[in-house]
């Protein structure tokens, strides 16, 4: 127990900030910025030995991990008594700094004038405003906004959105299943808004076929990048396609026949021209555009493509849409 007997000011004559002030000074020299900036990072959701590691105030200067650990142990041992530990108080979806400060202020108060701090339960469940919800959707929408103009890029006339749901849901802050799918489900409907724009929406993770259903409740196509790294596919079954992926947004494919006779078929079905070359031999395909459509229900890929640049045996360079 901290020795009260150094505080002679009225409770009411000192502001909030210089009670907190003057009594974590007594405590372990930390200060009340110390503690709103600890609050701050709690919101973001870092995981507790990132905080340990190195924590930023609002003057920008290091507060030291053992001084971190005070501050947890300062709230999760001394105001909470036992019953909040640090690892719930990170969970909060819309973590009320101002309500934490209030609950440690009482706290203090209740140390100078001998009082027991009652109704803890309750001072927890106020760590949720009313409107917490709604402000965590408010504020999962701005973020969803500004990834959205973060991950637009003009490909020639087209504009392309490439995104990211696994750093939408990290941004968010957010750590329970329920939340996440209502989250998925809601780039999921912006993508689809922007697909009614003009804007191909590109989504970098394969979104799990329950959540889709959950959340849309109708057959729709996931589309995405074909992924970076080497990957090989198969086109009418007589072609082998080895992906490398360029800086400009375009896909190199080195094909391998594995027929002497190999058709490249549009989707109306004319066929481009026989070949009459040996097999084994490697072809060069340039594409400027090329993503995957995934059906949910269907589970049957479909492979998009366009503006198609390829050899075939020694005829030269001829080009197609797809």
């Amino acid at each position: 127990m901290v020795d009260t007997s150094i505080y002679n000011f009225p409770s009411r004559s000192k502001s909030r900030k210089d009670i907190i002030n003057e009594y974590l000074k007594t405590y372990n020299s930390f200060t009340y910025e110390d503690l709103v900036a600890f609050l701050k990072y709690c919101i973001k959701g870092e995981k507790q030995d990132a905080v340990k590691r190195e924590l930023i105030d609002m003057t920008g200067k290091l507060i030291p991990s053992n001084k971190v650990n005070d501050i947890m142990g300062f709230l999760t041992v001394e105001v909470y008594q036992n019953q909040l530990r640090f690892d719930e108080l990170k969970t909060y979806r819309n973590l009320n700094i101002e309500k934490v400060l209030e609950d440690v202020e009482q706290y203090i108060l209740a140390q100078i004038e001998g009082r027991e701090i009652t109704g803890v339960g309750e001072k927890i469940a106020r760590l949720y405003s009313s409107s917490s919800e709604e402000d965590m959707k408010k504020n999962a929408e701005k973020i969803l906004q500004e990834m959205i103009q973060e991950c637009c890029i003009k490909d020639g006339d087209n504009t392309v959105c490439v995104f990211s749901v696994q750093k939408f849901l990290e941004r968010c802050g957010v750590e329970d299943e329920e939340t996440k799918e209502e989250l998925i489900g809601s780039v999921l409907l912006s993508s689809y808004e922007m697909a009614e724009k003009g804007v191909k929406f590109l989504l970098v993770e394969k979104i799990p076929h329950a959540i889709m259903r959950e959340q849309i409740g109708d057959t729709h196509w996931e589309t995405k990048y074909l992924p970076k790294e080497n990957i090989t596919i198969a086109i009418e079954k007589e072609l082998f396609l080895t992906v490398r992926y360029t800086d400009t947004h375009k896909y190199v494919f080195e094909i391998e026949e594995r027929t002497k006779k190999t058709y490249l078929r549009a989707d109306d079905g004319v066929k481009t021209g026989e070949d009459k070359s040996p097999p084994n031999e490697i072809r060069i395909f340039e594409i400027s555009d090329l993503w995957e459509e995934f059906d949910v229900f269907t589970e049957q890929s479909r492979y998009v493509f366009k503006n198609i640049r390829y050899y075939v045996g020694n005829k030269g360079i001829k080009s197609s849409s797809y």
